[in-house]
């Protein structure tokens, strides 16, 4: 009989004892598969969103669970900002300019460098503002790992 995982066997009638052999098996099984569990992803990248857990019950794909992302991989080489510029400024702003973006997590004193992007054709207005916006999508220069 396999490895009894750390328990003493215990005396028990015939059929109960098949049926706990069977589920000792069982699980060794399962925690040999596990074992050789690999998730992989087309890319490289930085994992920016995890929505399961170690233990976590999750299919293949095949339909068996709900349509959830279980994971998020991000390409840190190609990171973009968000900018909406006023539209009696986006005159002054063009394709390859230089752009200095500043995060509220890294605080005031940093500044990533990056390049315009592009541009958004029309103007839109948000909810609450008198003023129209551009748009602008800035292509972050990475330089570190932050």
């Amino acid at each position: 009989m396999g490895k009894m995982l750390g328990r003493r066997p215990q005396v028990l009638a015939d059929g109960q004892h098949i049926h706990v052999v069977g589920a000792q098996v069982a699980l060794e099984r399962a925690i040999r598969d596990r074992e050789k569990c690999d998730i992989r992803t087309p890319i490289a990248g930085v994992v920016t969103q995890r929505n399961v857990n170690e233990g976590s019950l999750v299919g293949r794909g095949d339909g068996a669970t709900t349509q959830t992302t279980h994971y998020i991989v991000s390409d840190m080489a190609h990171m973009f900002a968000y900018a909406d510029v006023e539209e009696g400024d986006v005159a002054k702003v063009h394709e390859g300019q230089t752009a200095w973006v500043r995060v509220n997590a890294l605080g005031d004193e940093v500044r990533l460098p990056g390049k315009v992007y592009d541009i958004a054709n029309r103007a839109q207005q948000k909810a609450n503002e008198e003023t129209k916006s551009f748009r602008v999508r800035i292509q972050i220069v990475k330089k570190d790992d932050r």
